[in-house]
């Protein structure tokens, strides 16, 4: 499989050598690849992996949010895969599947992901320190299930707009947790995202942002604090493997404003596991949709504080 992609890859760059962006298939379904201007063997380039939601793909995300510019111009690479409509009919991930929330099964949605982005490492220079994962809506759903199972692969995730881990099991549970205040309990979803991704290395991810608008009537903002407390149970049981409370959480909040009457409130915590830090960011004022960008369609406000430069300050891919 390894020499199929390297051979299929190979081909496209030759064929497309003056272009920054790969259009491929790969275990049947497409991926979009964004690569950066400079990339050498002593200056290996970050990777994000950006993640559409219901009814976008790859170009629309990519488009809307201008985070084609922002990796070609700040020298990172971006992987952006598609859900295809023989998967879902709406193009919506299957974050709410059980099937679809289990780490190491090659044929479910994370693991053709997870496969992909190995390829791409073993092909191209990218830092293995610097792994990111982001999403918008279902596709901050399958975000944070990536993260929470392939913890050893991700360096930081943005959850914009979108769900915590097993929220939903099941096709009706996904129906009716949107927009329903009731949810799964932290404790419950924390010990499942933790039992995802125990036993496979030394986990890496260090940052973690959660942004979502307080008019949001697709996903409820509660989801924003449901996806914060989740983490805290989560990140206690990884600094020791107990539920005991031992990560001291300093946390801080505060809020500003933007242009066009936009305010955000922020609250930042701190964890000592691996220095974690995480930004909740309720944009007050905004609904579900990526703030700034282009308006390709309804699910971005260009007069919101822009999303993607919240997201590469955060991560720190800004040169």
């Amino acid at each position: 499989m390894k020499l199929t992609f390297l051979i299929l890859i190979t081909s496209l760059i030759s064929g497309q050598a003056l272009c920054r962006t790969l259009t491929f298939p790969f275990m049947g379904r497409m991926f979009n690849l964004t690569m950066p201007e400079k990339v050498s063997s002593n200056n290996p380039r970050p990777l994000l992996v950006l993640l559409h939601g219901c009814k976008q793909n790859p170009h629309v995300i990519l488009e809307g949010s201008r985070l084609k510019e922002a990796a070609i111009k700040n020298n990172f690479f971006v992987l952006t895969p598609e859900q295809s409509l023989m998967f879902n009919s709406d193009h919506c991930w299957n974050w709410f599947l059980s099937s679809q929330q289990d780490r190491g099964v090659v044929v479910n949605e994370m693991g053709q992901i997870m496969t992909t982005v190995e390829m791409l490492m073993a092909t191209y220079k990218i830092d293995r320190s610097k792994i990111f994962v982001a999403g918008m809506s279902a596709g901050g759903a399958m975000a944070h299930n990536l993260a929470a199972c392939y913890p050893d692969y991700f360096t930081g995730a943005a959850i914009h707009s979108g769900l915590a881990y097993k929220v939903a099991e099941s096709l009706e549970e996904a129906t009716t947790v949107l927009t329903i205040p009731e949810q799964k309990s932290p404790e419950y979803l924390g010990k499942q995202a933790f039992k995802c991704g125990r036993n496979h290395g030394s986990a890496k991810i260090s940052r973690f942002l959660i942004i979502h608008g307080s008019e949001d009537k697709r996903v409820l903002p509660v989801h924003a604090d449901l996806i914060s407390r989740t983490n805290e149970v989560w990140w206690d049981y990884m600094d020791d493997g107990k539920r005991n409370s031992s990560t001291r959480v300093q946390s801080t909040r505060s809020q500003f404003a933007f242009i066009s009457n936009y305010t955000v409130t922020r609250t930042e915590r701190r964890y000592p596991f691996n220095n974690m830090i995480e930004q909740k960011l309720i944009i007050n004022g905004m609904g579900h949709a990526w703030g700034g960008g282009k308006p390709v369609t309804v699910n971005f406000d260009p007069k919101a504080p822009s999303s993607t430069d919240i997201i590469l300050n955060f991560f720190q891919l800004q040169q």
